[in-house]
């Protein structure tokens, strides 16, 4: 019965990891989450909004797509860079958020690696 269970978890993880669509919800909403940055250096989150875009429209070609995402996470670090000195909270959150952002993209170039493996 233990065994049974096992089998149908592993199942169930693998067949989320192969799926046609990326799941890019989790991106958008840390995209969504930087908007409030965006007074800071209009011009460097006008930058990291159009990489970051670019990188999720060139997700199956991933060489193209790690450029637009490097440049659009230097962008956010420059966000982070024009805060007023000593406000620390600021470049913390924008920190998190490119972790998060680098990381959820990770995951979808492996998907994306596994989808054309079984094609």
């Amino acid at each position: 019965m233990l065994a049974i269970l096992f089998l149908a978890i592993v199942i169930f993880m693998v067949s989320s990891l192969i799926k046609n669509e990326p799941d890019t919800k989790k991106i958008h909403d840390l995209i969504r989450q930087t908007h409030k940055y965006s007074g800071l250096d209009q011009t460097a989150y006008t930058d990291f909004y159009a990489n970051i875009k670019l990188a999720l429209d060139n997700i199956n070609q991933e060489d193209v797509s790690k450029k637009s995402l490097h440049i659009a996470l230097a962008n956010l670090d420059e966000i982070g860079l024009s805060t007023v000195s000593g406000d620390t909270e600021v470049q913390k959150e924008l920190y998190k958020i490119n972790v998060q952002l680098e990381a959820y993209f990770d995951e979808l170039y492996i998907r994306e690696r596994i989808k054309t493996i079984n094609e």
